[in-house]
């Protein structure tokens, strides 16, 4: 829980008016599906809502370049019974890494891709408690500018691998705010 204490204190402390240049702190909310699978032959499905903070180099519309990390609350719940017991009937997926995010073309104003790599942690309230790995993130999105803030819709991938013999195939669409000189 200190952890996750740590984490919002510093997101409070560091708006993006507290960057010099192009350094931003954005966020975006997740409703994550993840499909688990144990030793290649037992899966489960988990849901719930997450969240990535990123600390980045960004130009607007262009590209940005920097760290990621999640989440800061949220956690996914087992959506049947199944004989996959070792994790219990919640999860947390922790991520940092790094992404990407480039806006492809001029023709289509506000089209993106995210492409990351992260080192994951699954925690879990079963007999598995921790198990570390690498993932991999690629997702596909719009910002859409208004006067004082964007929406940035976005879907997406995780392909997460780890200790334990756990593949988790994610599905995580998200929503973004990004708010431009208010502050």
């Amino acid at each position: 829980m200190n952890q996750k204490i740590l984490f919002l204190v510093i997101f409070l402390l560091f708006s993006e008016q507290s960057f010099a240049g192009g350094w931003r702190m954005r966020a975006r909310e997740h409703y994550e599906i993840h499909n688990i699978e144990l030793n290649t032959n037992r899966t489960a499905e988990y849901r719930g809502l997450s969240n990535t903070i990123n600390i980045w180099y960004e130009e607007p519309l262009e590209w940005a370049f920097g760290l990621a990390g999640g989440p800061v609350l949220g956690s996914a719940k087992k959506q049947q019974d199944t004989l996959l017991t070792e994790l219990g009937d919640t999860v947390q997926l922790y991520t940092v890494g790094l992404e990407l995010k480039y806006f492809h073309f001029k023709s289509l104003p506000g089209f993106f891709s995210r492409l990351g790599l992260s080192w994951n942690q699954l925690n879990s309230k079963g007999t598995i408690k921790h198990s570390p790995g690498w993932g991999f993130y690629t997702g596909l999105g719009w910002e859409f500018p208004l006067k004082y803030f964007s929406i940035v819709p976005e879907i997406a991938m995780r392909n997460t691998y780890l200790e334990n013999h756990i593949l988790i195939m994610s599905f995580t669409p998200s929503i973004a705010f990004h708010f431009h000189n208010i502050f």
